[in-house]
């Protein structure tokens, strides 16, 4: 009598975990053959069973009589086969900068080359979408990142996914400013026109009120001496602060206009009384 000394999974599953098989034989003491009789579910290789197809999964313990036994009767154990989960790896997180071009993800791998298709989907999409394999970066920030594959056998095979994280950090930024030209006191206003890279509005203001003032982008001429305007842009959520630019020009003194007399009368003979001389 044959009796499998090995139990039978219950978790057996397409292209899973191997089952080996043991039993004890009869009295002839010839060794034990064991096979599969759904070959379309199930090999065996010597001991070893191997899972290839759902179904129910039939495995055969034969042993040889000899001149004084005869052939031991067959004995069979069923094993339930599931559907296979498919390996997924090499997904790995990503790390990209605000502002950085659209990029298309790398499939992962997928164990025994098992063929399917992968479908991509954002878990944050304020900080980035996917249109087929190609993410769009939105703003700064993370998301996770998953890989849906679904197997073109889908009788013998469930769906699998993959996760992955996508991080985009904040972008720097730089301010451009042009040094104002000297100006003569009186001379009027004038604007300024920082700008960023980041297309962030700039703030400019005057270290040195007593010489010169500023409101919005409109410069005016408080007194002769220094000027000096800092350029600041304070960042977002997209973009760090940028570095300070400061520029100074000089207020010169104005030039003023020669002065002339005018008389009240062009002659007048020595009255002992004064005449007016008015300047202009």
């Amino acid at each position: 009598t044959i009796s499998f000394t090995s139990t039978a999974p219950t978790n057996a599953k397409v292209a899973g975990s191997t089952y080996t098989i043991t039993a004890t034989g009869g009295a002839s003491g010839n060794s034990l053959a064991f096979s599969s009789k759904t070959l379309s579910i199930c090999t065996v290789a010597t001991a070893t069973v191997s899972f290839i197809a759902v179904g129910t999964c039939t495995v055969a313990a034969n042993q040889s009589g000899n001149s004084n036994y005869a052939a031991a009767t067959e004995a069979t154990q069923n094993i339930t086969v599931a559907k296979g989960d498919p390996a997924l790896s090499s997904f790995s997180d990503v790390t990209k900068t605000y502002g950085d071009s659209a990029f298309s993800l790398t499939a992962p791998t997928i164990a025994n080359s098992l063929a399917g298709s992968f479908t991509y989907a954002s878990g944050t999409l304020a900080t980035a979408t996917i249109s087929s394999s190609t993410v769009t970066i939105v703003a700064a920030g993370t998301s996770v990142v998953t890989a849906t594959f679904t197997p073109t056998d889908t009788n013998n095979y469930s769906v699998a996914t993959i996760t992955m994280t996508l991080t985009v950090n904040t972008n720097s930024q730089t301010i451009t400013f042009t040094k104002p030209t000297d100006k003569v006191f009186g001379s009027g206003t004038f604007t300024v026109s920082p700008t960023s890279s980041s297309g962030l509005t700039i703030v400019v203001s005057s270290s040195t009120t007593n010489v010169c003032t500023i409101s919005g982008s409109t410069v005016t001429l408080v007194a002769v001496g220094t000027c000096s305007l800092d350029a600041d842009q304070s960042g977002n959520s997209n973009f760090t602060a940028a570095s300070r630019v400061t520029q100074t020009f000089a207020i010169t003194q104005a030039t003023q206009s020669a002065l002339s007399i005018t008389a009240t009368t062009n002659s007048a003979a020595y009255t002992g009384s004064a005449y007016t001389a008015t300047p202009s």
